[in-house]
């Protein structure tokens, strides 16, 4: 699947990414502000972890949602992942 307007607009908002193996990135994290990519994202299985404040979950539309992400970036993540379950669907 090719994950590149969802990389866009995750980078968009936090930066740009480090590629860290094939779907996996790697995101200064937005809720401990540490000074290293430690906020790692897999496009592939949707789940996301910073390796420094423990924050994590299973859809990347959650990780969106958290951050305060526009609702039309957060609409297309649905439409690019069907199984997307988000709060106040």
């Amino acid at each position: 699947m090719d994950y590149t307007f969802l990389l866009g607009s995750i980078e968009n908002i936090l930066g740009k990414g480090q590629k860290k193996s094939r779907d996996n990135y790697a995101f200064h994290c937005p809720f401990c502000n540490h000074h290293k990519k430690k906020l790692q994202v897999n496009f592939e299985t949707q789940k996301w972890h910073c390796w420094v404040c423990n924050q994590g979950g299973h859809k990347i539309g959650i990780l969106l949602r958290k951050i305060n992400a526009p609702k039309n970036i957060i609409s297309e993540v649905k439409q690019i992942h069907t199984d997307y379950k988000g709060v106040n669907n």
